[in-house]
This record gives C-alpha cells, structure tokens and sequence, in this order.
C-alpha cells in the first residue's frame, strides 16, 4: 500500500496471469474462468439505478452454469484464475482494486457490468449522464426508470436475438463515447432516448460490456410483481377487469397491456402476454457470458435444466372449485386415457373420501386449494396453517407440499412465500391469471424460482406460475399453443390449468387431448407439481465445487467438479467446448451428442448422481 510503483508491477503480474491461464497452463484450484460478484449495496436513502444485486446469484444457478461466486474483498486475488468477470449493482470498484482489475482487462479479460460502471465509465466507453437537479446531499445517478431495450439493426454477436422491445424497470444512464452501441433504451411509451441499453468497448485486449438495464430488479418486479394493496389497473379491452374489490396476484403486475401483449394466431381480437420477459432477461445475461466464453476458448460447464435432456416439460393443475363429484371423475377418466399424472388443488371441504383416494390411486399429486376468498378475513397464516392441517386428514395423514390460492387471492408483498415455508408448503401457483386478457406469461416466465425478500434472500419455496386455464372456454384452445411454443423456446415449463367441473364440456375436452399430445409430439414430459419441486430443489442443491484446465497430449483439457447433494438420476450434463471434445467422467470415456441450447452448440451426456456423491467431469480438445 505504500509503494505505488510495487503496487503497479504486481498488477500487471496478475494480469500476467490471467493470460497464462487462458492458454490452460494455470489455474487456481477451486476458481472457475466465470467468477461473479454483486456489488455491495448503496446506504439506505441514497438514489440507485439498481436493485438485488446478489439476486444474480438465484439467475445463474437455475441456468446451471459453472462459475465461482467472488466476493468483492477477494476479487484481486481471484483475476488471476478469472476470464470472464460478471458484476452487478451499482456502488464502485475500491480505488485500491482499480491497477489490478486494469491489467487484467488489458491482458484479456471481459468484464460484463450490469446496472452499473462501478466507478469507471471510461472502460466501458461511456460517460455518466448529469442529473437536471443536484441535491445538496450527493451526485445523484441518473436513472434509466422504465423503458424498452431494442436491439441496433447491426448488432453484434453479443446480443442474443430479441425480436420485440424488451421490458426493464430501472438502470444506469450513460452517454456513449468510444463505446460500441448494441441496444438502444426506449422510454416507456417506447420513444427513442438517445440512450445505449448495451455498449461494448474494447480496452487493451480486454473487453468491457455494460448491459445498463437492471436485470436483477426487472426480473425481480415482473416475477413477483408489486405488493397488493388495492385493485389493479384494468386492461382497455373488456376481456376481464381487475377491478372487482378481490385482492388477487393479478392487481400486482406490471407488464404492460399495451406493449407486451401481442395477437397471436387462432385467439382472435384477443391480446395475450405471448413472451415471457423475465426469460428473455435470464438469457440476455447468459447468452452475454456464453458469446464471451466461446470467443476466448473458455470450457463451460453447465447442469441441464432437466433429465434425459429434456427440452421442456408440461404440468397440469386442477382447481377442484365446488367439489363437483361428477367433474372429478371425468378428469380422471381422460387423464387416465390420456397417461398424465396431474396435481389436484383441493378446496375444502373437498371431494368424498372415495373420490379423494381414487385421485390417490390413480398417482395424482393432493395439493391445497388456500381459500381466503369465502371469508376474507382468512387471509392470515394461521388459517392458512389450519386448512393444511385440515386436508392433510382428507388425505390420510399426508401432508400437501403443493399450494395454489383459490382465485389467485393475495395480498400485500412476499409475506405469504413466508407462510408457504412456516407450513411445509414447497411450490405454490398463485402467480396467475385470472382473466381471459391476461392469458399467457403475465409474471414473465416459464420458469421455477425462488421468490426473495427485499434483502435478496431466497425463501425456501417455489413459485411456478399458472399461465392459462380451461382451453376453449375461459380462452381460445390456440392459447395452450402459444404457452407451449413459449416454455420450448426458452426451456421452460407449459402450466396448463383445467378445472374439473368444465371438463365434461366437449370442446374443453378436446382441448385437453389435443395440447396432451402436442407436448409429447415435442419429445416433453407430464410432470405434476411435487416432482418439479423435487427436480429442481435436488440441481439447486448440487453445485460445481472445482475447475481445472491444463495442457494435455498436445491439446487442452478441462476438468469440472461437481458435488450433488441429492439424488440426480439421470442428469444431463451440457459443455461449451470450443470445438467436438471427447468427454470423460472419472477418467472413462463417456458418449456425447450434440444439441443447440440458446443458440450454442453444448457437447451433452447423461450422468447418474446418488445422494452425497462428487464427480469429476473432463474435455479434451
């Protein structure tokens, strides 16, 4: 600290480095070439042009990628070993930390910032914009607010493929200098800014990118939504309001009915929410980071969404509202035809305790049905905890670890994932649409997650939201199509509900056949609720504890470390090689095939893992 010219040689040695183990010669054990790092939050009170920062951490191990978590205080000496170096948030980089991360970048490493320059905007080829007000207290950082990403008609390799504007709450405002503009803002009336959503800006042989809109809060705010205190705005074309005195999750969106609803095929005059934002800002981050890899010959390695390397999967869900005997057994009936498994959310008093063991029998899921809407007054924990306690009797002493609210009802903000977790509830679906005019992803995704409170800490929950109901009757059957084409384009899962009362109707029955044998002709499984939550708790569990990379027989090899908690029969395994690659677990050569996932070619294979197990996977090139 005392001698700046030591300082600065010990830089460019890191720096140093850093290229040697690009070329797999180095590499310190337990770091891989990703490392991510939230930055720390500003003080309370103080404007910010980003939220959940540490929230990426919840976006990419979904997505399964092998990376290491840095944290600020240790990412000098994690460079080194770094080719790649995402960070979040908006604070600054110490000054004391500025030589190293320098030399590193100028000896090759990209460094992609989100939602912030971390104190240099030069590097990124920008210059902050000036707010029309100065407060007395601080330089206030302007704002992006809401507003659109649009893609440059030229872009570049960088920015993945995003056909429509793309909805974000909040980010940076910059003003480009020497950067490269790959997207433009759009104001939210979708009106030219003049500002950059993306930038790049080569610095050495290093490159920066900043990605200003901030994911983390976008894909935060459109998931969760905002909390319900009062009736939501209703959408402008009569296909349902929200005005109607019932708290719901719908009163809490904030998609836009305007812009991010489109006409689709087969619906008629009826817009629906065709894509699910929150997705296409997951893949934005991740494509960034994938592009980067591929350009400089970084091995990634990733957990596959789900087994068998499954593109997607489908799930079904009835609401047994009215208890209608009759209804319940004909659903079962046509699932029976049909050989799906489905999840039955029970509303009490419920079904007869022959119907109930029939749906038992036949390996459906018994999950609740919360019901606050009957007496509004029943939306607190202990009642919810009471008709837990009350199914759980219906079932024969088994407990339900599913939870959809009867209408969708809601209130407040995440409280109720509290709730969920207080009572053994381990997915829920309440974030939904209620309305013909909110059909589709009004919550932004296809995906599981982990709601978080306001400190970014994940409840031990799932959430996976209800994105249409009853095919033909409550919406055109096209909508089942368009939910499905969704959840496969960005890997998802297509949530289909049918309410048993209607089945009997013929053209919902129809309905239910047709989209039954549309997601198999896709090569996707049925899975109920419990089997998703279990999947998905058990890749959460595992984690990638160590990377090597080496020079082997005149070409490269790299080896991943991967530790699984739980059982992962089954499991795929996707690698990012810069060319084919033989693959090896535990030193035996394994078959792989190719498959094109986000637009990348990924050398895949399927490993089995026991409960507690660690394995070693390997590519040579």
């Amino acid at each position: 600290e005392r001698n700046p010219a030591l300082r600065k040689v010990l830089a460019f040695a890191m720096g140093g480095l850093a290229l040697f183990s690009a070329c797999g010669a180095y590499s310190e054990p337990g770091l891989f070439p990703i490392g991510v790092c939230a930055l720390p939050e500003l003080n309370e009170n103080r404007m910010r042009p980003s939220e959940y920062p540490a929230y990426v951490h919840e976006i990419l191990k979904h997505t399964g990628l092998g990376y290491s978590a840095i944290d600020l205080g240790k990412l000098p000496e994690a460079l080194p070993s770094l080719r790649i170096l995402v960070t979040t948030g908006c604070s600054d980089i110490p000054v004391a930390m500025r030589p190293a991360l320098d030399a590193w970048v100028a000896g090759g490493g990209v460094w992609i910032s989100v939602g912030g320059v971390g104190g240099l905007p030069e590097w990124f080829g920008v210059e902050l914009e000036n707010s029309i007000c100065q407060l007395w207290f601080e330089n206030v950082l302007v704002t992006l607010g809401e507003g659109y990403l649009e893609p440059v008609a030229e872009k570049g390799p960088l920015t993945p493929v995003v056909p429509f504007p793309l909805h974000f709450f909040n980010g940076i405002a910059v003003k480009p200098t020497t950067g490269t503009v790959l997207a433009r803002v759009l104001d939210a009336a979708q009106r030219p800014t003049g500002r950059p959503a993306i930038v790049e800006n080569v610095r050495g042989n290093g490159l920066c990118l900043l990605i200003a809109p901030d994911i983390m809060g976008t894909m935060v705010r459109i998931q969760q939504g905002i909390p319900v205190m009062c009736d939501g705005v209703p959408s402008p074309d009569g296909a349902g309001s929200t005005v109607d005195h019932v708290l719901k999750t719908e009163d809490g969106m904030v998609l836009s009915w305007l812009f991010d609803r489109t006409l689709i095929p087969g619906a008629g005059a009826l817009p629906v929410f065709s894509e699910p934002i929150a997705d296409h800002w997951r893949e934005m981050l991740l494509h960034s980071i994938l592009q980067t890899a591929r350009e400089r010959n970084v091995a990634v390695p990733m957990l596959w969404f789900y087994p068998r390397n499954l593109p997607a999967i489908a799930t079904i869900s009835h609401d047994t509202d009215g208890n209608e005997a009759e209804g319940a057994v004909k659903m079962l009936e046509e699932l029976d035809k049909a050989k799906v498994h489905s999840t039955w959310c029970i509303l009490l008093p419920g079904y007869s305790k022959e119907i109930i063991q029939q749906i038992a029998r036949g390996g459906h899921e018994l999950a609740i049905h919360f019901d606050a809407m009957t007496d509004p007054t029943n939306w607190n924990s202990n009642r919810f905890g009471e008709q837990i306690t009350a199914l759980s009797t219906l079932f024969d002493g088994v407990a339900p670890v599913t939870n959809k609210n009867h209408i969708l009802r809601w209130e407040g903000g995440t409280e109720f994932f509290g709730w969920c977790q207080e009572h053994g509830i381990q997915m829920d679906q309440t974030k939904g649409n209620c309305q013909s005019s909110e059909a589709g992803f009004l919550f932004g995704t296809s995906h599981p997650y982990r709601p978080v409170n306001r400190d970014a800490k994940p409840y031990d929950v799932l959430e996976l939201c209800t994105l249409t109901q009853d095919l033909s009757t409550t919406v055109p059957a096209a909508v089942g199509d368009m939910v499905l084409t969704g959840a496969l384009a960005h890997y998802g899962i297509a949530h289909y509900l049918f309410h048993p009362r209607d089945i009997h109707l013929p053209t919902e029955t129809a309905a239910f056949q047709n989209i039954v044998e549309k997601v198999r002709g896709h090569g996707m499984e049925w899975w109920m609720a419990r089997d998703i939550s279990t999947w998905e708790r058990a890749r959460l569990a595992a984690a990638w504890v160590g990377y090597r990379s080496e020079v082997a027989r005149g070409g490269s090899k790299v080896t991943a470390i991967l530790h699984a908690d739980r059982a992962l029969p089954q499991a795929t395994i996707l690698w990012l090689v810069p060319e084919k690659a033989t693959v090896r677990v535990e030193g035996k050569r394994k078959p792989t095939s190719t498959v094109l996932r986000w637009g990348f070619p990924f050398q895949t294979l399927e490993e089995g893992f026991d409960a507690g197990s660690t394995h070693e996977f390997s590519v040579m090139w």
